[in-house]
């Protein structure tokens, strides 16, 4: 993998330097973390006060465009930067993945006495029955009577 700085300007105010670069030789996308320390090392600077805020490639074109913005000191990068995109360059898992992660193991739940799970059953059971019961005395078969067709009679007959 083989990155080229195409464009960099600094800026004072906000105590970081902006960078456009070019990555070159690669089959593979690579990913933010590679592409910071890349960058980190070609600056001289620290990974940690690196941010990658774009990579980018286009269809069928093996060579992949980006920016980065490295920053004076981790106070102004902790400062100035999103904390979503700081959490990007750090590697950090975010949604359902994270909090699983995150989440400690659940303490297993104690197992109810054999005899309990017996009547919680068969509570169960009387509750499934006891509707279907109601349901059919409630709705009684009704015959649908039919009027017996009154015969028409026509002028001609008689």
């Amino acid at each position: 993998m083989k990155i080229t700085i195409t464009n960099k300007n600094k800026n004072a105010l906000l105590n970081r330097t902006e960078i456009s670069f070019k990555v070159e030789d690669t089959k593979v996308p690579p990913s933010r973390k590679e592409v910071r320390e890349k960058i980190a090392a070609l600056e001289n600077t620290k990974p940690e006060q690196t941010i990658v805020s774009k990579i980018s490639h286009n269809f069928g074109s093996q060579d992949i465009e980006g920016t980065a913005k490295v920053y004076d000191s981790i106070e102004a990068l902790e400062k100035i930067e999103l904390e979503y995109m700081i959490g990007r360059n750090k590697g950090v898992k975010k949604g359902k993945e994270a909090a699983a992660e995150e989440a400690p193991a659940a303490p297993p739940k104690p197992e109810a006495a054999p005899e309990a799970k017996g009547e919680k059953k068969a509570e169960a059971k009387a509750e499934k029955e006891a509707p279907k019961a109601e349901e059919k005395k409630e709705a009684p078969a009704e015959e649908k009577k039919e009027e017996p067709k009154a015969k028409e009679k026509k002028e001609g007959d008689k």
